[in-house]
């Protein structure tokens, strides 16, 4: 279709760009989850993540071929110690792939909604469909293990109430008269809290992986 040969647009170059970082990013630390990883439920999630990653690095190669575009310089296998201890609980591992998943339909959601060409909407749609079904298997296993983390709970309101005045939108500021969190303002909350815990734990290992000192040193 003369639609598919359209040029790409700084927002295309953008989102493909920063999709193929991030897979080839992905690839060498679930290859060495794959290889580190002790319980046979988690690992075929862990293998379904990488498979994901590594469709995606081959679309967007053929892709970037195809459009004589530049390939851009990733991350490959060289960059991780497959050989190194284990650093990471098998249950990090899964909570590092409902994280992953989690940014992921966020990510595509939005590059989704920066492309026009038929070939590449289609690529995201695929990658969004994909993404939910990696976040299916990993929040299945984790409520079967009783390690998923729910958000907080609160009581059902008996009935339907309104804001009376402005003065509800100061009722964050430390200098007013606080009053409690809605259920939106909690949701978003403990929603962002999340990564407040995996993340420092993840860089406070991850050092390790390197194989060069270049890396490690950054």
């Amino acid at each position: 279709m003369e639609e598919n040969k359209v040029h790409l647009t700084s927002g295309k170059m953008a989102v493909l760009w920063t999709g193929y970082l991030n897979d080839s990013m992905s690839l060498p630390l679930l290859d060495y989850f794959v290889k580190t990883v002790e319980d046979n439920e988690i690992k075929p999630v862990i293998e379904f993540a990488r498979q994901l990653s590594d469709v995606h690095i081959k679309f967007l190669t053929d892709f970037f071929q195809n459009e004589k575009f530049p390939i851009p310089r990733g991350f490959s296998a060289n960059d991780v110690n497959l050989n190194a201890q284990k650093l990471y609980t098998d249950t990090f591992m899964l909570e590092f792939i409902m994280q992953m998943a989690k940014s992921g339909l966020v990510a595509y959601g939005s590059s989704l909604g920066m492309c026009a060409r038929k070939d590449i909407r289609a690529y995201f749609i695929k990658c969004i469909d994909q993404t939910v079904e990696l976040f299916e298997k990993a929040t299945d296993i984790a409520l079967e293990k009783g390690i998923y983390l729910r958000r907080p709970y609160i009581d059902i309101p008996a009935e339907t109430d309104m804001i009376d005045d402005k003065s509800y939108l100061s009722g964050l500021n430390p200098l007013k008269k606080p009053r409690p969190l809605n259920a939106i303002e909690i949701a978003h909350l403990s929603f962002n809290v999340e990564p407040t815990w995996w993340e420092p734990c993840s860089l406070s290992a991850s050092h390790r992986l390197p194989n060069q000192k270049r890396l490690s040193a950054i």
